[in-house]
């Protein structure tokens, strides 16, 4: 999110968006919505990312890999 607030997304080259603080594709919109979030919302943001984690690991973010500060 910007310093206004606003969702930032960024598009992929396979036509797919990634979408907030914690860069969640859109491939996980169906999934998301079923699970009653609006990943737009920082807040659904991150239940989401968590989900994803918790359930399919760190393999959605390893396109982003060299950024990580671990």
């Amino acid at each position: 999110y910007d310093k206004n607030g606003q969702v930032l997304m960024r598009s992929n080259t396979n036509k797919t968006v990634d979408v907030g603080k914690y860069q969640v594709n859109s491939v996980w919109f169906k999934k998301a919505t079923a699970l009653g979030f609006d990943i737009t919302k920082e807040k659904d943001n991150e239940a989401m990312a968590e989900w994803i984690y918790l359930n399919k690991g760190t393999g959605d973010w390893s396109a982003s890999q060299s950024c990580w500060k671990i």
